[in-house]
């Protein structure tokens, strides 16, 4: 894509950078993460991680710092073991003595890098082991580009694996599907307040993916549609679709994203034309009345993220009267980000999908925002410079999005952090006579 001009008169490149011009990779954590922060939470399933040691570690730190409470079942892996030993037997004889000890209902096996360069073969393991299915996900940093999208490896994988069970059985859903099934990572009061709106129209909530219930895993293929919360979602959707689910993309975020999505709801449920309209007006027009009294009014923001998600945020905050000057995200775009891509778009809001570091520096740098909502990376980078910043994933991701109940909640999140201005401006100028080397250098100079 062509640099967008931008009002200020200046421009930023929109089109990713050729790995040869990057020093830094894509902002996001090691993409296994995704799919332990999803497997950690099931009760009843125990994750096996397959992985050298240094792997282990950092990933079982990051998944208990995220309030995982079950511990990661792993191998001793060490340099010369990963290169010299039979890891599938290795790997076979943990998964049986899991299975002796706890015998679980489940086992997801997730295999790295290392493992996956060094001769693991996850396609020997067995798929049973008395009652105790083992389920393959493989997740390596070559192979699964983000962590976002180690999530929908995991949820895929488990939904694939019920409808093999399915269908050696003999079961199929012989058209009866019915109901809504919410795919995505979202704050907890989210699909509560889903589960009201939808029920306004008689569609009932099935259930609500990521669950620490393997139940729910099973009873979303009985959906007759899966509201993709999050874009990334791909091979759930095909999993879904061969039951016959039909996907349902965006959410129901800001006054038009919410008439939007409501009235395509409708559609896909082939439910009655004037209902759905009458619904999906006054839905939205909550959620309008919920912006005209909290508004953002000038605030330039800046905001980049790697989910996907970050493109409803970026709608959100348009609605509520702020510039949105820049959104990236480090997900590729795809079916699952169409519409929300098309809607900041039409609006001139600049996009970019993969993005990197220094796409995101280089935005820093052009567009001077007021306000950063982003990754840990470029957030600190803000910081440093005495720019209003915070993390993306435990601001906005913490806190509601869907429907009225998801605005003001952020909007005077976005408030409160702006009205720390002058705190982020000591912090640099306290800070401003020593860098990373502890060389002096003079106080950095930012017009906000």
């Amino acid at each position: 894509m062509p640099s967008e001009e931008l009002k200020s008169g200046r421009s930023i490149n929109l089109t990713p950078k050729e790995s040869s011009e990057c020093s830094m990779h894509s902002a996001t954590m090691c993409p296994a993460f995704g799919s332990l922060r999803v497997t950690m939470r099931i009760e009843g399933l125990v994750p096996v991680l397959v992985g050298a040691v240094g792997c282990l570690y950092g990933l079982d730190f990051v998944s208990h710092f995220y309030a995982s409470n079950k511990p990661i079942v792993s191998p001793s892996l060490t340099t010369r073991e990963l290169v010299e030993t039979d890891l599938t037997d290795k790997v076979i004889g943990i998964i049986k003595e899991v299975v002796e000890h706890e015998n679980p209902q489940m086992i997801a096996v997730m295999s790295l890098c290392t493992p996956e360069t060094s001769g693991l073969h996850l396609e020997l393991l067995p798929r049973k082991l008395g009652r105790t299915e083992i389920i393959p996900m493989r997740v390596p940093a070559y192979g699964v580009p983000t962590h976002a999208e180690a999530k929908d490896v995991a949820i895929s994988q488990i939904i694939k694996r019920v409808g093999e069970n399915m269908a050696a059985e003999g079961k199929t859903s012989d058209g009866q599907l019915d109901g809504l099934a919410v795919i995505g990572e979202v704050f907890p009061t989210d699909p509560v307040q889903l589960g009201v709106a939808v029920s306004r129209m008689g569609v009932r909530l099935r259930t609500a993916l990521p669950h620490k219930d393997i139940s729910a895993y099973y009873d979303a293929p009985k959906a007759k549609v899966a509201a993709m919360l999050h874009p990334f979602y791909d091979r759930t959707v095909k999993e879904l679709n061969s039951f016959g689910v039909q996907p349902l993309y965006s959410a129901p975020v800001g006054a038009e994203g919410t008439y939007s999505w409501l009235k395509n709801l409708g559609l896909l449920m082939q439910l009655p034309n004037p209902e759905i309209e009458a619904i999906a007006d006054e839905e939205a027009q909550k959620v309008a009345d919920e912006l005209d009294q909290n508004r953002l009014d000038g605030v330039k923001i800046m905001i980049a993220g790697y989910e996907g998600s970050e493109l409803l945020f970026a709608r959100l905050m348009h609605e509520a009267g702020a510039k949105v000057c820049y959104v990236s995200t480090s997900i590729k775009e795809g079916p699952g980000t169409k519409d929300d891509a098309a809607w900041l778009r039409r609006r001139n809001i600049p996009l970019l999908f993969r993005k990197r570091h220094e796409d995101d520096l280089e935005a820093l740098d052009e567009m001077a925002p007021d306000l950063v909502v982003g990754s840990s990376n470029i957030e600190a980078v803000a910081k440093r410079r005495g720019i209003p910043a915070v993390y993306y994933t435990n601001i906005v991701a913490g806190r509601p999005i869907l429907l009225a109940a998801g605005v003001r909640p952020l909007v005077d999140q976005m408030k409160l952090i702006l009205s720390q201005l002058n705190t982020y401006r000591n912090m640099r100028d306290f800070f401003a006579d020593v860098d990373d080397d502890d060389h002096v250098r003079e106080p950095l100079k930012v017009g906000i």
